[in-house]
């Protein structure tokens, strides 16, 4: 929980009764435009899907078959090898709360230069392998990993 979510739809309309359902647990909705409303997740387990659904009045919901899945969360702790030529490699990644998804990415970032998105190949939920991008110079830099595209583990 605790996700930041938009629900994208049409006639949305700004309201002080305006609310998200995710499955039957109701959470306050913020306005943004009329195609546009936000709210938090609220809590749940990891693995878990429920219909969102939208409500203006706080007591007619929108019909709903978009689902908000849980995940577990994503932790990097160590690779293998640490290092890569400058033409790139490969590199497989121990963590936890992978999962095998389209949107599996390895996240490759330095500073001051924009990060790099690697799809990501699913080995378990504990290990991934990794392209490593090619770089112009021998540098430092931090992987991330996403299963989703939303949340990103810390390193």
């Amino acid at each position: 929980g605790g996700a930041l979510v938009t629900v994208r739809g049409s006639g949305f309309l700004s309201s002080p009764g305006m609310l998200c359902r995710f499955g039957d647990i109701d959470v306050a909705a913020s306005f943004i435009n009329e195609e546009e409303v936000a709210c938090v997740s609220p809590l749940g387990s990891a693995g878990s899907s429920h219909l969102v659904s939208v409500s203006l009045n706080g007591v007619d919901f929108s019909p709903s078959s978009i689902k908000f899945r849980y995940t577990a969360p994503i932790e990097v702790y160590t690779l293998n090898p640490k290092w890569a030529d400058e033409s790139g490699g490969v590199t497989v990644v121990v963590g936890s709360g992978f999962e095998d998804t389209d949107e599996l990415t390895c996240i490759f970032e330095r500073r001051q230069v924009a990060s790099i998105h690697m799809q990501a190949e699913y080995l378990s939920s504990t290990e991934l392998r990794c392209q490593t991008p090619p770089m112009t110079a021998a540098s430092e830099v931090m992987l991330r990993v996403t299963v989703n595209g939303v949340e990103i583990s810390s390193s």
